[in-house]
């Protein structure tokens, strides 16, 4: 099937499009999404995790940055849910060696890194301090998972 060149640019901007982040429920969805992700965010390379660079995108609709988005809000959040239970990751959501590094599913260490600062561990090795910046807007994602949440957020 032969598509004209039109699909390839943004009719607003004329630049040239990075890709796709299909909203399925399907692995190929996933690697699709990551892909176009990892363009967007630095040019095609990986930085970080990009379930974490998605969460980003979930929280500028959520919060209403991206108005014309907002009529999908819950296909995205479906979407975040999918790639945050069938992806694994570091419960301590971080690389460094002081923390917890065991590989477990994204949701749990996201609710994990939540709720650590009630968990009597140690402060060098509490991932609620070291996230903290991003603490608010994890409650939210911890929220919206559905997971017991300490009282008091």
């Amino acid at each position: 099937m032969k598509y004209s060149d039109k699909f390839k640019k943004n009719p607003f901007t004329q630049n040239r499009l990075l890709g796709a982040i299909p909203l399925g429920t399907h692995f190929s969805h996933t690697t699709v999404g990551n892909h176009t992700i990892a363009k967007l965010v630095s040019g095609g390379k990986v930085m970080g995790n990009l379930n974490m660079w998605f969460a980003v995108i979930w929280i500028l609709v959520n919060e209403g940055e991206i108005e014309y988005l907002n009529p999908i809000k819950s296909n995205i959040t479906e979407h975040l849910i999918f790639r945050l239970t069938k992806t694994k990751t570091m419960a301590s959501m971080c690389g460094l060696s002081q923390f917890v590094s065991t590989q477990i599913n994204t949701d749990i260490a996201v609710w994990y890194c939540v709720n650590s600062g009630y968990m009597n561990v140690p402060v060098e090795k509490d991932t609620f301090r070291f996230h903290l910046f991003d603490h608010e807007h994890m409650v939210k994602i911890v929220k919206a998972l559905g997971y017991p949440i300490e009282d008091g957020f």
